[in-house]
């Protein structure tokens, strides 16, 4: 997980590396599949910044995201 930390910082859609796809009705937010585990994140582009709003189970993921 540091591993994908680490590459968030250089390449926000690492799609050629992890299952990345973005998320319906939010506007640049996107998740990453690893296993069971979810991450999804939104990117500043303006600001250079990636904010990890979760990483957890599948089944919680999307609730209130």
């Amino acid at each position: 997980m540091l591993d994908l930390v680490s590459t968030l910082k250089s390449e926000p859609i690492p799609y050629r590396i992890y299952d990345v796809s973005k998320l319906r009705g939010r506007e640049d937010a996107y998740r990453i599949r690893i296993g069971g585990i979810r991450l999804v994140y939104h990117v500043d582009w303006a600001h250079h910044i990636v904010d990890v709003e979760y990483v957890g189970p599948r089944g919680k993921a999307y609730k209130g995201v």
